[in-house]
């Protein structure tokens, strides 16, 4: 072969080989694209969790804020409905009356959260006050606000502490405000702080103590008394109860509605400090305002159990 033809034939060689591996190349270039566009589409399905969007649909329900406000604290009475529960634009609202040993509480809430289940627990814990404090059982009325970080909750439940009621409600089924509260369902003296000054007027329903105050002590010297006066808004009661020692001062320490019967239960406090060794007799002048309740028999127990009935109709 000629010296010319054999170089071109050559270069044609030369030139089918590298147009040969260019294809395959292209070939491997384009199942490697392929493949990992494959990889991608699987991990953002799997890891992100999301439609696609960016937006998380399976949010995790949280508590973000928790707020509790004592509203006022006085005597027990127990025909109080306690739990009341309200959901708005992921807030849920708790309103309720919380049993105390004393008026002189305050509310702490608690909360916790499992699945779509909002779990919100009201104690009561001393309020630390250096006034003296009646002694009744307590009343304490409270509203508590929690915000959550989504609106998957499905149920709530609120309950008090300590073997307290408890109520459990479906977040569609909630109201979304609470309910106007009337005044505490409980009856004290300014918070049950003070046992000697008088409080507001009643303008409710519900008769409220307004104050009781120990009028003198000394060692008894017969039974045990009461009397009872009353007008339309007011009762007062002028008694004398027996005590351990003259060392004790006069409280009320229940005072409760039954249809149109009153009830009013006198107990004794101890005083600090030396006292006479006898058995003490404690006059003291307990007054009620009756509201709009009127009442047809008044009935006054003293704690060491004397009971005395007065007909008002």
């Amino acid at each position: 072969m000629p010296e010319l033809s054999r170089r071109k034939a050559l270069g044609s060689l030369t030139t089918a080989g590298f147009a040969g591996l260019a294809g395959c190349l292209a070939v491997l270039s384009e199942n490697d694209s392929t493949e990992s566009d494959e990889e991608t589409d699987g991990s953002d399905s799997d890891d992100s969790g999301t439609d696609g969007s960016g937006t998380d649909d399976s949010a995790e329900l949280s508590v973000t804020d928790v707020s509790a406000t004592t509203i006022e604290a006085n005597c027990l009475n127990p025909n109080r409905n306690p739990i009341t529960v309200a959901v708005s634009d992921n807030v849920v609202s708790v309103t309720g009356v919380k049993k105390a040993p004393t008026p002189c509480h305050k509310v702490a809430v608690d909360t916790s959260v499992s699945d779509t289940e909002l779990s919100i627990t009201v104690t009561a814990q001393p309020d630390n006050s250096d006034a003296e404090c009646i002694q009744c059982t307590g009343a304490i009325e409270y509203e508590s606000t929690v915000k959550l970080s989504s609106d998957a909750v499905e149920t709530i439940t609120a309950s008090h502490a300590d073997g307290g009621p408890t109520t459990s409600v479906d977040a569609d089924e909630a109201p979304d405000v609470l309910p106007d509260q009337p005044n505490t369902g409980g009856n004290a003296t300014n918070g049950g702080k003070t046992q000697d000054q008088t409080s507001h007027s009643s303008d409710g329903a519900e008769p409220r103590l307004q104050e009781i105050k120990t009028v003198e002590t000394g060692c008894a010297t017969g039974d045990e008394t009461v009397d009872t006066m009353h007008n339309e808004t007011t009762l007062r009661v002028n008694g004398a109860i027996n005590a351990a020692d003259p060392c004790h001062t006069a409280t009320v320490s229940e005072l409760t509605t039954e249809d149109r019967d009153l009830e009013i239960v006198v107990a004794t406090k101890s005083e600090d400090g030396v006292c006479q060794q006898c058995t003490g007799t404690i006059q003291y002048e307990a007054t009620v305002n009756l509201g709009d309740f009127d009442p047809e028999k008044v009935v006054v127990t003293h704690a060491d159990g004397e009971r005395f009935t007065a007909d008002l109709a």
